[in-house]
């Protein structure tokens, strides 16, 4: 499986650098990766932990910009959607994290879509 597209996976091939933006591109879709889920009437979020039973680090939340800190869902029916987090944020994390992203669907329903580990990485 690749960083870029998922289903329900661990994904443990993500590092950034601390005091940098960072943006990942998630391509959400079917197992055999030929078509989008439409994520219309969902809602996404993320948490990063030091391990997973921590306290939350960083809580992402839908955004509707580019320049927040938060996740970004630019159209629903693509299937797509960016992590994305601003270098303020990014600054004080170094070493390793756990993340896991879910999905609030139009029932109500919570689902855990993706999990893995984060490294940021210091930079001098």
């Amino acid at each position: 499986m690749s960083c870029n597209n998922t289903n329900l996976a661990k994904v443990n091939c993500t590092a950034a650098y601390s005091g940098y933006d960072y943006k990942l591109k998630i391509d959400y879709t079917s197992l055999d990766s030929s078509t989008a889920i439409d994520l219309t009437g969902s809602t996404l979020s993320m948490i990063i932990q030091a391990k997973r039973s921590d306290v939350d680090l960083l809580s992402l939340v839908e955004v509707n910009d580019t320049i927040s800190t938060g996740i970004l869902v630019p159209d629903p029916l693509l299937g797509v959607f960016y992590i994305q987090i601003r270098k303020a944020d990014t600054t004080p994390l170094s070493g390793d994290y756990d993340y896991r992203v879910n999905i609030l669907d139009s029932l109500g329903d919570t689902t855990l879509l993706m999990y893995g580990g984060i490294t940021f990485i210091k930079v001098s």
